[in-house]
């Protein structure tokens, strides 16, 4: 066997190719060729432009923008700052001094929120107990059903906290409120006594 670019080897000589092993592109990126010495190598470089000069840049497509619609916002909370001793049972708790009211679905008047849209709503509550020797049990409804309550009572004429929330799916037209099943709430301008309730998902 001949080993090219050289004289005679014997049998056992290993083929060496001095043809460029791979022929350089248009941008010069790198070239190897036999260096003549051996089965070695030599590897020139050059330096490679990041951005190829051979095609333009491809033209932008206008494209229309839409604005984004802004999400429903509704949320609520309110205290009462009065003592409520009704003496009936099942009555309904009006919180008198509202705090926020986001989309203004929590009627003051008569304390209750009305569902705007249908979706997923969060409502917490927490009350503060007269101290007299009553239990206190307060109701979370939905329209006239009960969702969750809350109780507050150790035997002695002393102030407790009843406190609960829950999160309901509700549908437009809805109301919630809540509902003072027994006892006597304590009111106070420090807001001891809040319902709170707002919108998580939309439909």
């Amino acid at each position: 066997m001949f080993r090219r670019g050289g004289g005679r080897h014997g049998c056992n000589a290993a083929w060496s190719d001095s043809s460029p092993v791979s022929s350089p592109d248009r941008d010069g990126a790198f070239t190897m060729v036999d260096s003549g010495h051996g089965d070695s190598l030599s590897v020139s470089t050059v330096e490679v432009p990041l951005t190829p000069h051979s095609h333009p840049p491809a033209a932008l497509l206008p494209m229309p923008l839409y604005p984004l619609s802004q999400p429903l916002r509704v949320a609520f909370t309110a205290s009462r700052t009065a003592n409520f001793a009704p003496g009936n049972l099942d009555q309904p708790i009006v919180f008198d001094q509202l705090h926020s009211n986001l989309g203004e679905m929590y009627d003051a008047h008569i304390g209750r929120f009305t569902c705007p849209v249908n979706g997923t709503y969060v409502f917490i509550f927490h009350i503060l107990k007269l101290a007299i020797n009553v239990p206190l049990y307060v109701n979370l409804m939905r329209n006239e059903e009960v969702m969750v309550s809350a109780y507050a009572n150790d035997g002695a004429p002393d102030h407790e906290t009843a406190s609960n929330h829950a999160i309901l799916p509700l549908f437009q037209g809805d109301q919630v409120w809540l509902r003072l099943h027994r006892g006597a709430i304590y009111g106070s301008t420090w807001k001891y006594s809040t319902f709170s309730g707002f919108l998580l998902y939309q439909e």
